[in-house]
C-alpha cells in the first residue's frame, strides 16, 4: 500500500511539474500567432497544436519510462 501511495504521489508531482511548461508553450504559441497574424481563426489551431504536442510528448515519455 505504501509503495502505491508513493508512486501515486510521484505521478501527481510529475504532472504538476509539466503544467508550467504546458502553460509556457500555450503562451508562446499564442504570442507567435499574434505577431504573425491578427486573425482569430488561427488561434484555436495553435492552442490545439500546443495541447496535442504536450499530450503526445507525455504519452511518449510515459510509454518509455512508466511511473507506475
Amino acid at each position: 500500500m505504501k509503495t502505491v501511495l508513493n508512486k501515486t504521489l510521484l505521478t501527481v508531482a510529475a504532472g504538476l511539474l509539466v503544467l508550467p511548461f504546458a502553460a509556457i508553450a500555450l503562451l508562446a504559441g499564442e504570442r507567435a500567432l499574434a505577431v504573425a497574424a491578427e486573425g482569430a481563426d488561427g488561434r484555436w489551431l495553435v492552442v490545439a497544436l500546443a495541447i496535442g504536442g504536450v499530450l503526445v510528448g507525455s504519452w511518449h515519455g510515459l510509454s518509455k519510462h512508466p511511473v507506475l
